[in-house]
């Protein structure tokens, strides 16, 4: 077991400061941990992992038909068809909804 000392004297809490009202304030936008797909193929296998138990997919969502190491052939069922706009599974983000979601936001927020 480690014992591990922590020094007294912590400073105090400090409310948040009031910005008086002839000061400039700033809006900004983050957008964190984007990951876009440029190679996103709409009604590809969305669920990989139901068809490939040895994990050889980086990425489900992708069309791998051409691939010849890859296992999935094109008479292989698609059980989870990759929507248009993203999915919840091993899937990035297809570019078109990023792109849709910059405009939403431009246009909402003309400030």
């Amino acid at each position: 077991m480690w014992n591990i000392s922590i020094p007294g004297n912590k400073p105090p809490v400090k409310p948040w400061p009031q910005i008086q009202d002839n000061k400039p304030t700033y809006k900004f936008l983050h957008l964190s941990d984007i990951h876009i797909d440029r190679q996103y193929a709409v009604g590809s296998e969305a669920y990989c992992e139901l068809d490939d138990a040895l994990g050889t997919y980086a990425l489900c969502c992708r069309d791998y038909s051409a691939d010849a190491s890859s296992t999935r052939t094109k008479t292989k069922p698609i059980y989870v068809p990759a929507g248009p706009w993203g999915m919840p599974y091993a899937c990035d983000l297809p570019y078109q909804t990023f792109e849709a979601a910059l405009k939403q936001i431009s246009g909402a927020h003309t400030d």
